[in-house]
This record gives structure tokens, sequence and C-alpha cells, in this order.
């Protein structure tokens, strides 16, 4: 394979770049009561307790505060998980997503916080060789990060799955189908200038030019050099 393992790590630029703060998470515990005299305390130790446990509202708030709980966790964990990514520990940021979107899928289906952890996960994987893992992952983050409202940071989402995609494609060879998600990838960073620096924008023009050299599109591969030495 031509150049290609030289240039697939554009998928990488900029991924974890992608940061949101988590929903916060607001739990009442209730009043705190103090007593007068022991006898009191003697009364709120039992009845109110006993009352508090038998009580169904308390209890649902309760389960409502630990879920809540949990689902603010998750969103912690994936940024934890991209962060590993930047430093390079793979393996250990792919553990932590695969935990997790369970949970994510659960409690923010079809969000743009799953479509980013699913990035992740994906990314995670192709940084490991195990491209054949990644793109369902990917694909599925690209599916649903496409359904929401355009904005800056759904744009560089957009951008760097696309990117990821037709990298890991290439990886395994399936040039034909990189190449149509490879000219998505620049149309998108065309489209919209702000979602991916000029130096990420050009390392997709040379991935492009990688995949049209192994499937011998020589004309085109001659286009794109003459685009990539313009842009030089």
């Amino acid at each position: 394979m031509r150049q290609l393992d030289r240039y697939t790590g554009a998928a990488m630029i900029a991924l974890t770049v992608l940061n949101c703060l988590p929903a916060k998470v607001y739990v009442n515990y209730g009043p705190s009561c103090l007593a007068a005299n022991v006898q009191t305390k003697e009364k709120t130790k039992t009845k109110p307790q006993s009352k508090a446990k038998s009580d169904p509202k308390v209890k649902k708030n309760q389960a409502t505060a630990r879920k809540e709980n949990e689902n603010a966790n998750w969103w912690v964990q994936s940024k934890a998980a991209a962060k590993l990514i930047h430093e390079g520990k793979y393996a250990q940021a792919e553990s932590i997503l695969k935990d997790i979107l369970p949970l994510a899928r659960e409690d923010a289906p079809n969000s743009l916080e799953l479509g980013i952890s699913l990035l992740r996960y994906g990314i995670a994987l192709f940084a490991q060789q195990k491209f054949a893992q990644a793109i369902p992952c990917l694909n599925e983050a690209i599916g649903i990060i496409s359904k929401k409202p355009s904005n800056l940071r759904q744009q560089r989402a957009m951008f760097q799955g696309l990117s990821a995609m037709a990298a890991a494609l290439s990886k395994i060879h399936k040039f034909s189908q990189a190449e149509p998600v490879a000219r998505r990838a620049i149309a998108y960073g065309i489209a919209f200038p702000g979602c991916a620096p000029p130096a990420d924008m050009n390392k997709s023009y040379v991935l492009l030019r990688a995949i049209l050299e192994n499937e011998n599109k020589i004309d085109e591969v001659n286009i794109m050099t003459d685009i990539i030495n313009y842009i030089h």
C-alpha cells in the first residue's frame, strides 16, 4: 500500500479537543433538624427515620438522585477517556468507553454526547490497529452526529468522524468505500471552514490522494497533488 500508513494519522487529529461540561446534578438531601433535648433527639431518630424508609416519595427521590449521579458520571468518564487518548493510553480509554456506552445509550440515546463518545471509542480502537472493530463505532457516531443541529461542535465532530472512518476503511484496503467518505470529509471542511485547522484539511487531501493512488486513478491523483502543492 503506497504511502497510506504515513497519512492515516489525519484520523487522530483534534479528536480529543471536543469538550463539554457535564450537566450539573442537584441532589436534595432534605433539611436537618436540631433537637432541643434528649427526648426530642430520640423521637427524631425513630419515628421520622422509620417514616422516611417507608415513604415512597423519599425512595423515589433517592433513586432519582442516584440515577442523576450515574448519568452525569458517564459523560465525565468519557471526557477522562478523551484525555487518555491524548496521552496515548488507548487501551485504558477503550476500557472506560466500552463500560460507559451502555449507560450513555440508556441515558441519552441519539444525543451528540453519545455520538462523541462513540467517536472516541472508535479512535481508541483505531489507534490499537483494531480497524474492523472501529468502523461500526465510527459509522454509528457519524449517523448520530449528522442528525444534530449544525454548530461548531457538531461540525468538528462530523469532520473528525468522517476523517477517521476514511482512514479506518483504507487500513483494511476498502479503498472504494473509503474514497467517498474521504471526499465527504473534505467537502465538510470546505463548507464549514472553522471545523478543521488548515493542517488537518491538508492531511485530508493527502489521505484522499493516497486512496486514489491505491485505486490507480492517476488523473485524479495528479489533481490532488496540484491542490496539495497549492495549499503549501
